[in-house]
């Protein structure tokens, strides 16, 4: 009868969010997309904890709850999917109530044993969860993770005492990136939460060279749940936090995967319209930006000793292109951010070095580093529409900051143009070579927004390499 009344609460978890995007038209939502490549676990109701896997999903099938009844996750908030051997957490999310900060954007992913009961219980012995997440940095704000819930039913059916214990990544708003174990007391039907602890790890987005890790594992013979991560995609392990006792009053479990950003009510606008049969939604980027594919980003680091052979090569083609040319750079001149992990610098083209080609768009010259860095630019639209930038900083022209990490991980650029609009890339993508003295990325997807500011129009203090702003 339980399972029965559990099922029956997912299903209308499942319901209630359908429900609610009618009164999600013209509001604020926080664009994401975390990626999850595989989940493993082992023990309790899933089987014997024994050290071999009792439920392995590499997520290759595209299907969740509702859709199979094999599926081991089914959508409970926002925007879950799964594709290309990935579980997405993506937006419009759901806005909860929280702590600090007091607004979130949730997708969340419940896992479910056979027809839909739950995976684990108090008292039915120990177990391990483990969720393989593609390595994505988070954006400011932004944060994802791997959790246990724990609840218990009263006689009534009523749900009590829902908590949340787990461990995720978290890039604060001042860009300090950390790793937290927290605890959350969850109160689904006010669609709110509340911290009950919460602890830091701070690590460098270049300590992460593989697929970021987390674990979950559970004593039962002392109540505690101790959570560990590696960055290295389960190769080493770390587990700087204490254990924690959880089915407090509860008696219940399930796994989720969660990305949960700060809510965002300045840089994007989601508007949803809700018919009987389907539900279209469009997210609309801050006016004035434009988001570009990115062919190339290449930064060449070939003589450690020799920062004049240092190298940064910058290209965008995008074919068939609805965007445009907004702005005169040959009047207001131009700026390119390029951040790799957490370096990041700014590189200045004057109006003095810009000129027209023809009709199509301008081009930047300056071969002795009169001006700075930037030996070479272009922007400009072919008369069959496709969109071209490019640009050649050379170490021989003036200093450059942003160097191979050893590995990279993501880069992201901001070509603005003095006046006019911003064009921006994420390479995340194709990624090779990788190293010390290489960092190459290929044909990378636009982004649905910019991931890094313009530069200052002043080029002053706001534009220091390191990160410290952005």
């Amino acid at each position: 009868m339980q399972k029965a009344i559990l099922t029956l609460r997912l299903i209308a978890l499942a319901f209630s969010v359908v429900l609610c995007l009618a009164s999600w038209a013209e509001a604020h939502h926080t664009v994401f997309s975390y990626q999850v490549d595989r989940f493993q676990g082992d023990g309790n109701l899933m089987g014997p904890h024994d050290g071999v896997f009792d439920v392995e999903d590499d997520f290759d099938d595209g299907l969740l709850c509702g859709q199979s009844l094999d599926s081991r996750w089914c959508p409970s908030y926002g925007t879950v999917f799964e594709t290309g051997g990935f579980l997405f957490l993506t937006n419009p999310g759901v806005h909860w109530t929280g702590t600090n900060p007091p607004l979130l954007d949730l997708s969340i992913a419940t896992g479910v044993g056979p027809n839909y009961g739950i995976m684990m219980a108090e008292g039915e012995g120990d177990f391990t969860g483990i969720a393989y997440w593609e390595p994505i940095i988070p954006e400011a704000g932004h944060h994802y993770h791997f959790s246990v819930v724990t609840w218990g039913v009263s006689d009534g059916g009523d749900i009590l005492n829902e908590e949340a214990f787990g461990t995720g990544i978290r890039m604060k708003r001042d860009r300090q990136l950390y790793i937290e174990q927290h605890l959350l007391e969850v109160d689904e039907t006010e669609l709110a939460m509340r911290q009950l602890m919460l602890d830091h790890f701070p690590i460098s987005a270049g300590d992460i060279t593989g697929r970021i890790v987390f674990r979950l594992d559970f004593d039962d013979s002392t109540n505690l749940a101790t959570s560990s991560f590696s960055l290295d995609g389960g190769t080493t392990w770390e587990s700087p936090f204490p254990p924690v006792e959880i089915f407090v009053g509860g008696t219940n479990a399930r796994f989720i995967l969660s990305a949960d950003p700060e809510a965002d009510e300045s840089t994007t606008t989601t508007t949803t319209t809700t018919s009987a049969s389907s539900t279209t939604t469009t997210t609309l980027a801050t006016p004035g930006q434009q988001m570009k594919m990115g062919k190339l980003l290449l930064v060449k680091n070939a003589s450690p000793a020799n920062t004049s052979k240092r190298k940064i090569v910058y290209s965008v083609k995008e074919p068939a292109s609805s965007n445009t040319i907004v702005g005169d750079p040959m009047v207001n001149g131009a700026k390119l951010k390029v951040r790799l992990d957490a370096n990041t610098d700014c590189y200045d083209m004057p109006a003095g070095g810009w000129s027209a080609i023809g009709t199509l768009g301008f081009k930047y010259k300056d071969a002795t580093g009169a001006y700075g860095p930037v030996k070479l630019a272009s922007i400009k639209k072919t008369p069959s529409g496709i969109f071209l930038m490019k640009a050649k900083i050379t170490g021989r022209n003036g200093p450059i900051t942003v160097i191979p990490p050893d590995p990279g991980i993501q880069a992201d650029t901001n070509f603005s143009l003095g006046g006019g609009d911003e064009y921006c890339s994420t390479f995340g993508g194709s990624i090779g070579p990788n190293d010390d003295k290489t960092f190459k990325a290929t044909n990378a997807p636009a982004p649905t927004v910019c991931n890094v500011t313009a530069c200052s129009p002043s080029g002053a203090f706001l534009d220091m390499p390191s990160g410290l702003l952005d």
